[in-house]
């Protein structure tokens, strides 16, 4: 009520006044004796109840302390952060649609490889050794060449999570140094195939690109380059018709480019290369191999600097333990005189 309100209402007569609050408290009732005893009646028990609000003193809240203040400052800011935390995950939820995708994966079925044909093919691999452990496996390391390859097939879901080398017929051309690149090196496998079991077989046309659904997978430096269906005698290991090694030596000072070819010939044919390998008398129990040509090729006969870059191009069926470095190490420093 308005002070207007309040003075207009103190300016009213008694008669005037108790005209007004029976209108208003008892609109049906007729001026009477009995009407102003009732009315009578509620006023004076309103008249108790303010006089004994008036007297009451009103129980306020205390004031905040400085205390008080700062220690309620940090509860708010943790709970604005709080409501905004949840502001922002509510909206990346709604708007990311990776969310529905990765809820249809979890609530998908488990993927049975079982329930899928196999192909045994063989694949052409390519790789920059420079950061890895050499090709094969090793049980110390994971940074191997062969370890990155069945880690992309398992994620690709070409072969089963605990598949052996056994059940998948596995083997592979040859291995490489710590260090040593391939640009051809092969392996052979059963790998999935697109055809159900049970269905017609799938043609190799119809197969699934082995090479890209790897490559997605591989890093950047190991590459399938390609694949095919090979029959199920094939042997990566034992098949292969030949392998070939180059090595790049760079001239310093006076290299005798003519006295290494005539170092390189002795060793073509078959000989027995126990001096020109790492000895392993548990797997070997022979040190003869062929070597079918061996050749100290120019590739620039003058570079900036004025030195000569030249090949090393070793070619054989079969190599031992480290042979190939071997020999064409002896070749690019000793003439040989092949007893």
């Amino acid at each position: 009520m308005t002070l207007a309100a309040l003075e207009a209402l103190d300016s009213l007569t008694t008669d005037a006044l108790t005209s007004r609050l029976l209108a208003c408290l008892l609109p049906e009732t007729a001026p009477s004796a009995e009407a102003f005893s009732i009315l009578a009646h509620r006023l004076h028990q309103v008249a108790l109840h303010l006089q004994h609000k008036a007297t009451e003193t009103p129980q306020l809240p205390p004031a905040p302390t400085e205390t008080d203040q700062h220690a309620a400052l940090p509860a708010a800011v943790a709970v604005q952060e709080q409501s905004q935390r949840a502001a922002v995950t509510t909206a990346q939820h709604v708007s990311n649609p990776l969310n529905s995708r990765r809820k249809r994966r979890q609530l998908a079925k488990p993927f049975l490889i079982e329930a899928y044909q196999q192909r045994f093919v063989a694949l052409e691999v390519f790789y920059l050794g420079w950061r890895y452990h050499g090709f094969a496996s090793q049980c110390e390391t994971e940074g191997t060449v062969e370890g990155h390859l069945f880690r992309a097939m398992r994620k690709a879901k070409l072969i089963g999570e605990e598949a052996t080398w056994q059940q998948l017929n596995y083997s592979r051309c040859g291995r490489t140094d710590k260090g040593v690149s391939a640009a051809g090196q092969v392996v052979s496998l059963l790998l999935r195939s697109s055809g159900r079991t049970g269905e017609a077989a799938v043609g190799e046309e119809e197969e699934m690109d082995y090479s890209l659904k790897l490559n997605k997978e591989l890093p950047h430096d190991i590459r399938v380059l390609a694949w095919c269906t090979v029959p199920a005698h094939f042997s990566a290991r034992f098949s292969t018709a030949h392998r070939e090694y180059t090595y790049y030596i760079s001239q310093y000072g006076q290299l005798d480019i003519a006295a290494m070819r005539q170092a390189a010939s002795h060793f073509i044919g078959e000989h027995d290369f126990r001096n020109f390998c790492k000895m392993d008398l548990e797997h070997v129990k022979s040190f003869r191999r062929t070597m079918l040509d061996f050749q100290v090729v120019d590739i620039q006969t003058a570079g900036t600097d004025g030195r000569a870059l030249y090949a090393l191009h070793v070619k054989g069926t079969a190599f031992l333990w480290h042979q190939a470095w071997g020999v064409q190490a002896k070749a690019s420093f000793e003439l040989l005189e092949w007893q």
